[in-house]
């Protein structure tokens, strides 16, 4: 009996891939989004997003961001197509997989801005080693 998969996502879905991009919508604010796999839940996307506008808040020159909006999308990712063949023929089965998408819109502001009172300090986002994990990117694993 042979079996033939299809499948029509990263390599690493089932170990937690992810992906990010960052739409700077003004010198200050920006839109993250990240499309993670099944195994990382909804918890899992935000939290790679919530990290991600640390690193672009960093990365652009500031030190803190508010949350202006967040979301999440886009659940469905996709479809796995099982084939299989017998000595009675063929017969098969798909299954369905969903991927999640979070999404933020961050203002970013420096220690001096009005407003940075409220701000999230984007290095204790990161933690101790924060400067490691903005110089290294996005965390492709959740």
């Amino acid at each position: 009996m042979r079996r033939l998969v299809i499948v029509g996502l990263c390599a690493g879905a089932l170990a937690g891939c992810a992906s990010s991009s960052t739409m700077r919508m003004s010198a200050d604010t920006a839109e993250i989004t990240v499309d993670a796999a099944p195994v990382c839940g909804s918890a899992g996307a935000q939290r790679l997003a919530y990290e991600d506008a640390a690193i672009e808040t960093l990365r652009a020159g500031y030190d803190g961001f508010i949350i202006g909006g967040a979301g999440e999308a886009n659940p469905f990712g996709g479809i796995f197509f099982n084939q299989s063949y017998g000595s009675g023929g063929s017969f098969g089965s798909a299954t369905a997989f969903f991927r999640h998408e979070q999404k933020l819109v961050i203002k970013m502001f420096h220690h001096d801005d009005p407003g940075y009172s409220q701000a999230v300090d984007a290095r204790s986002v990161l933690g101790p080693h924060w400067a490691r994990k903005v110089k290294n990117g996005f965390p492709s694993t959740c």
